[in-house]
């Protein structure tokens, strides 16, 4: 074999020694969470920021708020048999509903006697 082949197999082995080479010499955040500065003014306090609103309890869902003041669960899905995704929309209770549902099955695949191989246990 010619140098120059030996080369080309070398090449991303020695990128990637390089790479984590790198990765190792740069400096580390500590895991010790920063201690918030405390306002020594009572005025400023109260002028605080108000805390963010909770995160959202369903991931992948964007969070609205339907014309009624009720929230809205809404995520692009695609029918079977469709090509193009359409908005659907859930309200809390529904979620509810699909989540319950979501553990019933997963609790009824556990008990299953065919399970997921598709023969008897």
């Amino acid at each position: 074999m010619s140098p120059r082949c030996n080369a080309r197999r070398l090449a991303p082995g020695l990128l990637l020694a390089l790479g984590i080479t790198a990765c190792m010499s740069a400096p580390q955040k500590s895991d010790a969470p920063a201690a918030a500065p405390t306002p020594a003014d009572p005025q400023v306090a109260a002028q605080a920021p108000a805390p963010a609103p909770p995160a959202n309890p369903y991931p992948g869902m964007t969070q609205r708020t339907a014309a009624d003041g009720s929230k809205l669960y809404c995520r692009k899905e695609v029918a079977t048999g469709e090509r193009i995704a359409k908005e659907r929309c859930y309200t809390e209770y529904a979620m509810r509903q699909l989540e319950a549902q979501r553990r019933d099955f997963e609790k009824s695949r556990e008990t299953s006697a065919y399970g997921t191989s598709g023969g008897p246990r």
